[in-house]
């Protein structure tokens, strides 16, 4: 492990031990405060990560107690969606929609790899059902923490990493609906997003069963498709903050590849487009607008080096160290101390170090 990923998790290992919980963020550049839901399922497979690698029992600790936490807020919850966003006011989501419960998920599987706890399991199912799954449009819904149906999860990215992290769910303990609901989308995942002509991924999913919002997208497909030249917006910005998420995609993508390689969708043309793209290192070295979702929240340098080396390129650890590079020079302090522009959330931004380090986890298994 690089030693600068080495001093931000020991940095937290000695502020966590003892804790309950995780500080919470702010979601990034969103500025909506959080419960502690997200970062500690975070901090919770980095530690468990951590314990995997060295057997050390204080990384144990900490999962141990912050495992119990995340398992607390399911079981304290009606139907098991946690509040992620406290403050959130309709037709925004208090559990973040889909993607903070898949988050929430991650964390109780990972916890469970290294307790062997079956009520995390538990918990992490009962997470996943609190959604609804629509077998006719072939996504989820979001259900409120109420039970109050707030409709299709609009960014693509949402389903996406719900599926994932529901296959992380399954690949530890089988369990045939949500095995049936993970195929069914699957099955029709390409109709569900769109990508300009050089493979950058558009934001928004393409079923909402909100008529207008549909068909909005669906000339935007079109569009794509005839003319060769992208989608036009009227936000001159709206490119580059679609580039800042290219890669949270694509790394969601590259788990559900780990672990269906098979499926249709990665043999698709459009997928095809959409790695290559993020495959090009170059599309992620510099944002002149965009910069806080970017290097300062889907940071390229925890997300790119496990995509190129789940997809086989070879160049991850080259990747890993030049993207380290930029990643410090855009956010850190010369001396390391603090962060800087462009880093509107800093607690947010050290627990996503999870990613690179499920990087070096997946690279050590294979390496045994």
């Amino acid at each position: 492990m690089h030693e600068f990923y080495n001093n931000v998790v020991q940095k937290y290992a000695e502020q966590y031990y003892g804790e309950a919980a995780a500080q919470a963020g702010t979601n990034g550049p969103y500025n909506k405060k959080e419960t502690f839901v997200r970062t500690t399922s975070h901090w919770t497979v980095t530690f468990s990560a951590l314990y995997e690698m060295t057997k050390e029992t204080r990384y144990l600790d900490i999962v141990r107690r912050f495992s119990q936490s995340l398992k607390n807020a399911v079981e304290q919850s009606p139907n098991g969606a946690v509040v992620c966003i406290p403050k959130a006011i309709e037709p925004f989501s208090r559990t973040n929609g889909l993607i903070g419960l898949a988050w929430l998920i991650e964390g109780l599987v990972a916890a469970f790899e290294v307790l062997s706890d079956q009520t995390l399991l538990d918990a992490a199912e009962k997470v996943f059902f609190s959604q609804k799954y629509d077998f006719h449009m072939h996504v989820w819904k979001m259900i409120e923490p109420n039970g109050k149906e707030l409709g299709v999860d609009k960014p693509f990215n949402h389903e996406l990493w719900f599926c994932m992290a529901a296959a992380k769910l399954v690949h530890q303990r089988s369990n045939e609906e949500i095995c049936r609901q993970i195929g069914d989308y699957m099955a029709h995942m390409e109709s569900q997003f769109t990508i300009y002509r050089t493979g950058l991924l558009s934001h928004n999913g393409l079923k909402t069963g909100e008529w207008k919002w549909d068909l909005k997208a669906q000339l935007r497909r079109v569009y794509c498709a005839i003319t060769k030249k992208g989608i036009t917006s009227k936000r001159s910005d709206r490119i580059e903050y679609e580039r800042a998420y290219h890669l949270f995609s694509l790394y969601a993508f590259a788990w559900l590849y780990l672990f269906y390689p098979e499926a249709e969708v990665f043999r698709s043309r459009k997928f095809a487009l959409l790695k290559k793209f993020g495959l090009a290192e170059n599309n992620f070295i510099y944002f002149p607008n965009k910069n806080s979702y970017a290097y300062g929240y889907n940071s390229p340098a925890y997300e790119l080096p496990l995509i190129e080396y789940v997809f086989g390129t070879g160049k991850d650890e080259q990747c890993a160290e030049r993207l380290l590079n930029l990643h410090q020079k855009y956010n850190i302090t010369p001396d390391g101390s603090s962060y800087t522009e462009n880093v509107p959330d800093g607690v947010t931004l050290d627990a996503r170090v999870y990613e690179i380090m499920q990087y070096y986890m997946l690279k050590e298994s294979h390496h045994e």
